[in-house]
């Protein structure tokens, strides 16, 4: 089984998610908790991956954190939709590379749903291309693994302010690579491409695992969730 827990609208921070998500982490790893999907959307946030360059960070108008996934800097804010799969990576899949895949997968379904050319126009993340050719950054992809549980994830650009990002430099490109659904002519509310993503996160697991039930459990979030931050581990930042 498999519960989603949609933090929209929970107002917790970047480092009570970070903590939350950890925290899960070592439950599944035990086997003492449910694989879990969170969705949530973040203050305006920069986090930076191993392989983060200093050069890449122009200027912090907003809180940094050294974090665990792979890659560079990124950039979190609001209108932007996250999404952490905690996932048994060896129950579910071959390895890393095709967890990755899965991951891009599932988010170029939903932009081809909306009309938009997405693929891997790009070194990393997902992208789209305009009918005049012009590729542009439209979601970020960056993953952890501990103890064979998978954590960290994807941002989709929805309805953020892009000039946010002249705070770093995407990919090791200038911030004008950055797009959106909003900046594309498609109005949607986060709760609407949950909802979307959820269906296509089903397809997608189905077809790579015998038995899968994905579970919407409204109570998990205002029992669970705080017990887990709670009783987390002071972060050290």
């Amino acid at each position: 089984m498999i519960k989603v827990l949609s933090l929209l609208g929970s107002h917790l921070t970047y480092p009570e998610i970070w903590n939350l998500q950890k925290s899960l982490v070592e439950k599944v790893a035990r086997r003492e908790h449910d694989e879990t999907i969170i969705f949530c959307e973040h203050e305006t946030t920069i986090t930076a991956g191993r392989r983060a360059k200093a050069e890449n960070l122009l200027h912090a108008k907003c809180p940094v954190y050294e974090i665990e996934r792979g890659g560079d800097f990124t950039l979190h804010s609001p209108g932007q939709l996250v999404i952490y799969p905690i996932l048994r990576l060896t129950d579910r899949f071959a390895g890393i590379k095709e967890y990755l895949n899965f991951c891009e997968n599932v988010l170029i379904d939903f932009l081809i749903l909306k009309g938009l050319n997405a693929g891997r126009f790009g070194p990393t993340g997902v992208w789209i291309q305009r009918v005049d050719g012009k590729v542009l950054k439209i979601a970020s992809v960056g993953i952890s693994v501990r103890k064979w549980i998978t954590y960290h994830g994807m941002a989709l650009n929805v309805s953020n302010d892009l000039r946010s990002f002249g705070a770093i430099r995407p990919c090791d490109f200038d911030s004008a690579i950055m797009t959106s659904l909003q900046d594309q002519g498609i109005e949607m509310s986060l709760s609407s491409v949950q909802r979307e993503l959820l269906d296509l996160f089903r397809d997608h697991l189905n077809s790579a695992t015998a038995e899968f039930e994905l579970v919407a459990d409204p109570s998990f979030v205002s029992d669970e969730a705080h017990q887990l931050i709670s009783s987390s581990s002071p972060l050290a930042i």
